[in-house]
């Protein structure tokens, strides 16, 4: 199996947004990964997205959110979570399984894209899209990484202390493209070149974020 990627999109209203930003740099990112197989948290600022924050958890595999620690964390969240996760506006959770991952490391821009109910036949998407995705990376040294990523139905569920929210841009059973760079703008425009190129796929772009800050286990 491959590596597990939680995402989060979610807006938050102007009279919230600096505990939101305290909550989550102070107690959510080292809480998330104080818990086994999480490797990573990262958190992006949108830029004419789908939503105007973005959060990504890279973990050991999807295994993570089912293990009895992760489960404990949702069932007793912390006084301050329970205050601030009702507050998000329109959140989308999504849990995947990596399939395919070309280049290493992180960039300042992301774009995200989805193949809205996944692709019909995931071995000639994954084989679409190492052809495409290699190209590009060759091609361009700005770009950093570019992933594939099937989300898991059961565990893409929401939390329960959300609110109601609007149809989610990823919804359990879509798969979710992830493109890396230096920049927004070169990492919006490898998402467009693959909606022309990766053929078949039916990739619609989700938008562009800018890194804001995030952490490793190796912070704690």
């Amino acid at each position: 199996m491959g590596a597990g990627l939680l995402l989060i999109l979610a807006g938050i209203g102007p009279e919230d947004l600096d505990e939101f930003h305290r909550w989550y740099d102070r107690e959510h990112l080292p809480e998330r990964l104080g818990l086994p197989g999480f490797r990573q948290a990262r958190r992006f600022a949108g830029e004419g997205a789908v939503r105007p924050w973005a959060a990504l958890y890279d973990t050991e595999g999807t295994g993570v959110f089912r293990s009895a620690a992760y489960r404990e964390a949702l069932s007793r969240q912390s006084d301050w979570s329970r205050k601030m996760l009702p507050r998000f506006v329109d959140p989308c959770r999504s849990v995947s399984e990596t399939r395919l991952r070309l280049g290493a490391g992180g960039g300042d821009g992301l774009a995200l894209g989805v193949i809205t109910g996944g692709p019909d036949d995931p071995a000639a998407a994954e084989a679409s899209f190492h052809t495409a995705g290699g190209h590009l990376l060759a091609g361009d040294a700005r770009l950093v990484t570019l992933g594939l990523h099937a989300t898991d139905p059961e565990l893409s569920r929401p939390v329960a202390e959300y609110p109601p929210s609007a149809p989610p841009p990823v919804a359990p059973g879509d798969w979710v493209v992830t493109v890396e760079a230096c920049d927004p703008l070169t990492a919006g425009e490898a998402l467009a070149a693959l909606c022309r190129t990766a053929l078949g796929l039916g990739l619609v772009p989700l938008g562009r974020f800018r890194f804001r800050n995030g952490m490793t286990v190796l912070d704690l």
